[in-house]
């Protein structure tokens, strides 16, 4: 079963696509490559959409 809960790093990814940042000034910031910021964003993006999936499941029950 997969973790649905979003890492830090992905957190982090994740709040600062939210307020505008692109991949490179993300990448500068976090000392990481454009490609890693990918990987972690869509990442956090599959567990979003796997909780969001829990919470209508169980509204539907």
């Amino acid at each position: 079963m997969r973790r649905k809960e979003l890492t830090p790093r992905e957190k982090e990814v994740y709040e600062l696509l939210q307020q505008g940042w692109t991949t490179k000034e993300i990448a500068i910031k976090l000392q990481i490559t454009q490609q890693r910021v990918q990987v972690v964003a869509r990442n956090a993006k599959y567990r979003l959409m796997d909780q969001a999936q829990d919470l209508d499941n169980s509204v539907d029950s």
